[in-house]
């Protein structure tokens, strides 16, 4: 019995099906990795908060800041390792590098690259503004940290008036680094939160859980009707101080006051 064999256009048919497949599947592997990727960073977060809270119970309600004061200028990645199993958790799966014992070494990493961000108004880029668990009003919806795009803290944007628009979000943060250097990727505003799992950002809460948000749903905002104590920056004392002013407009998830200086 005689076989026979292919023809160009019947191979030419079949390649072209497998390449209109692969540009459908492609995607679709690409998402579930990711997805992979996102519940792993959410493990991550969610171990860091446990370390958060560990420190914060062997201080007696005392809260770490971005960076311990005085000459050894420990940031929070040193604070927080004596309460993790290994550096692994200290970076995001899906950012652009992985954390080694370097990344807590103000020496080695003096920027503070991360792929995870401090949230600094509240826990401080000004180490005297000390914060107790005590202050803390609402814990379970309280940002701590989350994706950064690219610095171990993360910043929250200005409010800015637009004639025709009304107040909108302004993004003014860039890297002040006094060798020129930036962070990895060359990021333009590295100080702010990023969504890089499938557009959603992941965030561990005060309270200790962790979970993912849409990007723009971190920023919302309400009036300050209860009179919450939220954080500012004061002009006046060059510092980060308490308000509990009615009339701030404040981030919900970032006890902080929007329409007030912030960094």
């Amino acid at each position: 019995m005689r076989y026979r064999g292919f023809t160009l256009i019947e191979l030419l048919v079949v390649i072209a099906v497998i390449i209109i497949l692969a540009a459908f599947l492609f995607p679709i592997l690409a998402t579930a990795r990711e997805r992979g990727r996102q519940v792993s960073c959410i493990s991550n977060l969610r171990q860091l908060a446990y370390a958060w809270l560990a420190y914060a119970d062997d201080h007696n309600g005392q809260l770490p800041p971005l960076i311990l004061p005085g000459n050894s200028a420990v940031p929070w990645e040193g604070i927080l390792r004596p309460y993790v199993r290994n550096c692994e958790v200290l970076s995001c799966p899906s950012g652009g590098f992985r954390a080694g014992e370097w990344i807590y070494d103000p020496v080695k990493n003096p920027h503070g690259y991360n792929t995870y961000g401090y949230n600094m108004n509240l826990f401080g880029y000004r180490p005297a503004f000390r914060v107790r668990c005590s202050d803390l009003d609402r814990p379970d919806s309280t940002v701590f940290m989350c994706d950064s795009d690219g610095m171990h803290y993360v910043g929250l944007p200005s409010w800015r008036y637009r004639p025709g628009l009304g107040r909108a979000f302004k993004w003014d943060w860039h890297p002040v680094f006094g060798d020129g250097s930036r962070p990895p990727g060359n990021k333009l505003y590295p100080a702010r939160p990023s969504n890089r799992h499938v557009g959603m950002t992941n965030v561990a809460f005060c309270d200790g859980h962790a979970g993912s948000m849409g990007f723009r749903s971190l920023f919302e905002t309400e009036r300050n009707t209860e009179g919450r104590k939220v954080a500012y920056y004061s002009q006046r004392r060059r510092a980060v101080a308490w308000t509990k002013s009615r009339k701030a407009l404040v981030f919900k998830y970032w006890q902080t006051a929007a329409n007030l200086d912030h960094f």
